[in-house]
């Protein structure tokens, strides 16, 4: 009976210490902020952890308003950053204050970011090791690394069978999906790029010039919303941001530091220009 009892107390003992010794996964959470613009400051206070996302939800006037027409900055950046999409990403433990201004309305939230719970930062590294480049896809170093495209190939861009041209930029367009990062004023398919820099390279590799920045393709907008075809590009943010448009009102675009190249509702955000480079 002793014997028993002792091997109970064994086996209770090795299993509490296992346990304690398994890493928990906690992955990083989105969190939402509601906030009314007013004409006065008004400072709300949140908390969140290291690696979370916080999305503003801006009211003005009794409706909600696009982050994207706000003014919004982080006091202490290196703890909270602000994306180009008004998104913010909990970096370090700390304190600083999110200030979103617009028209004669601001907001105002002291943000207290929190350390991270236990081995959060190690899930969201497996999280990315799982996003591999697929080996079918063609990876280039640099602009200048892209290699020249195949007579024929350049005929399809300017000949009359466009829509060859315009079916395969899309499939190739959605191999980078969940595995090319963004990065400002990057130029590399392999190691990142942003937004203009994504459509400029995808362009090239079929033969066809594009602009390197957001607002040369604003200043080209020449189609309307009901003339989009695939392969054709949408401008956001009057030039500050663009889109590859792939069909049923979808698109794919280097998004931002937070979410690298995805394909989501080309309504995400509302479109200011619609530019059409493959002539029909």
């Amino acid at each position: 009976m002793k014997n028993t009892k002792r091997c109970f107390l064994i086996c209770f003992l090795t299993a509490l210490m296992l346990c304690a010794a398994t890493p928990v996964a906690v992955s990083a959470s989105t969190k939402t902020i509601s906030v009314t613009m007013k004409k006065a400051y008004k400072t709300k206070k949140k908390s969140v952890r290291v690696g979370d996302t916080v999305e503003l939800k801006l009211k003005y006037k009794n409706t909600l308003l696009m982050n994207e027409y706000a003014s919004i900055r982080s006091s202490k950046p290196a703890v909270a950053s602000v994306g180009e999409n008004g998104e913010i990403t909990a970096k370090k433990t700390g304190i600083t204050i999110i200030t979103a201004k617009f028209k004669k309305r601001v907001a105002r939230i002291r943000l207290t970011v929190k350390a991270a719970k236990a081995n959060k930062a190690a899930a969201a590294a497996a999280d990315n090791s799982a996003n591999s480049i697929p080996e079918d896809v063609v990876l280039f170093d640099s602009e200048e690394s892209v290699p020249e495209t195949t007579t024929a190939e350049k005929a399809l861009s300017v000949g009359t069978t466009q829509s060859s041209v315009r079916s395969r930029m899309v499939e190739y367009a959605e191999k980078f999906v969940g595995v090319l990062p963004y990065v400002y004023a990057g130029n590399s398919l392999t190691s990142g790029t942003d937004c203009s820099g994504f459509i400029h390279l995808i362009y090239k590799h079929f033969g066809l010039s594009a602009p390197r920045s957001a607002s040369e393709f604003q200043a080209m907008s020449n189609i309307s919303y009901k003339d989009l075809r695939p392969g054709d590009i949408i401008v956001y943010k009057y030039g500050g941001h663009v889109a590859l448009f792939i069909g049923d009102d979808m698109i794919i675009h280097a998004k931002g530091s937070n979410y690298g190249t995805v394909k989501e509702k080309m309504w995400y955000g509302t479109p200011t220009g619609y530019v059409r480079i493959i002539k029909d």
